[in-house]
């Protein structure tokens, strides 16, 4: 009877808790989750929110609600360490899997407090960047912690990973990055041009076969180059291009706000439009000649292979994230962050070399495939998590 419940027993998943902060951020993971539910038994962990069942659902996993805030809340942060800590000494996972900054904080510390065997630190990008001062300093301790409590550090990119070193962090021999980076590669099935019909973006706005549209992505904020980005349009317009601005993204008003005069820019030109948040930004990057992202900070450049592989071209800021991406006359090219006039010459050279543009267009939805195709980077993530499942493990 012993030696059936103990061959039970081994047979049995080990349990593999996946977290992040809200639930929407789970969306990094859809398709990779239902892939390790037939390794591990997994539970989502994130805010409640009907949108974490949903996810749940949708991968066929369990889920757990458990809030937390963004923001740092220091009662509330306590409390909700105490909830972890009474969580996995409950459940007592095998493997904790912790994303976004407060809940790798919370998560960890707390794996860490009830000796969870493997704790994995997700690090998508280095939030305390885009601070400065005693803010600054804040994130980067809890950077520290999470990744001093973790046991594997995954950077969904080298840069991430070279700067979390550098800045004395986490060490390159804790530290590592799966395949060329990404959490989750892209569906490049789904991002395919042959698939997506633009022809109502493009008579929504105007856009004709002329029209040299740059499009950018992402939240309407100072710290995403948005100020650089309508200068450096404003200037190619007024120099005679028959060029366009596409901004597609949520405001964050009380967040790095933009200064009055961008505003006005965007209000007064009618060649700048505001499009607001989108479903599906396929239509928006198929229509455009050129998406930009001249951030001052990004872990990994989602949008730039979303782009390249419905085969529209990159400028993009030379910083961590980004550089780790965009290979140079490749896919796109790389302008200094912060920087107005590098933004405008790279802009402006693949307005004015048909050729060189052309040649990095036919090029984009191949790199795309080559380094990020969903499927490639699942097998990557699946190899790495199954060699766990031969691990001694005592309950």
């Amino acid at each position: 009877m012993n030696k059936t419940i103990r061959q039970d027993w081994c047979n049995r998943k080990k349990s593999f808790f996946i977290t992040t902060t809200i639930p929407a951020t789970l969306g990094f993971f859809r398709g990779q989750c239902s892939a390790l539910n037939e390794l591990y038994d997994v539970c989502a962990v994130s805010s409640p929110d009907k949108r974490l069942t949903a996810f749940a659902e949708q991968e066929g996993i369990r889920c757990t609600a458990l809030k937390m805030e963004r923001e740092i809340s220091l009662f509330s942060d306590l409390l909700s360490l105490l909830k972890w800590i009474f969580l996995l000494s409950r459940e007592r996972p095998y493997i904790v899997h912790a994303n976004t900054p407060k809940a790798s904080l919370l998560a960890m510390v707390a794996a860490w407090i009830t000796f969870r065997p493997i704790r994995i630190y997700m690090c998508h990008g280095l939030r305390y960047q885009g601070c400065m001062g005693m803010k600054r300093k804040l994130l980067m301790t809890m950077e520290r912690i999470s990744c001093f409590c973790a046991n594997r550090v995954i950077c969904v990119s080298n840069g991430v990973r070279e700067q979390l070193a550098e800045d004395g962090i986490c060490s390159l021999n804790k530290s590592k990055v799966i395949l060329h980076g990404s959490a989750n590669g892209i569906d490049t099935e789904w991002f395919n041009p042959d698939i997506v019909d633009e022809s109502a973006v493009r008579m929504q706005y105007g856009i004709g076969n002329e029209d040299w549209t740059c499009l950018f992505i992402g939240r309407m904020v100072r710290d995403k180059g948005v100020v650089e980005m309508v200068n450096t349009v404003v200037r190619l317009h007024k120099e005679g291009f028959p060029v366009k601005l596409l901004l597609v993204g949520g405001r964050e008003d009380n967040l790095d706000a933009l200064p009055d005069y961008t505003e006005q820019l965007i209000k007064e030109s009618d060649y700048i439009v505001e499009c607001g948040k989108q479903k599906d930004v396929r239509p928006f990057i198929k229509a455009s000649k050129l998406l930009l992202l001249p951030s001052y900070r990004e872990g990994f450049g989602q949008v730039l292979v979303e782009a390249n592989s419905l085969g529209v071209p990159v400028v993009a800021s030379r910083i961590v994230g980004c550089k780790n991406v965009v290979s140079e006359g490749v896919n796109g090219l790389l302008c200094n962050p912060r920087d107005e006039k590098s933004l405008y010459e790279c802009v402006s050279r693949l307005l004015d070399d048909k050729k060189f543009y052309l040649s990095i267009k036919e090029q984009c939805r191949a790199y795309a495939i080559d380094r990020f195709d969903h499927p490639k980077v699942l097998k990557a993530y699946m190899e790495y998590y199954r060699s766990f499942t031969t691990l001694a493990y005592k309950k």
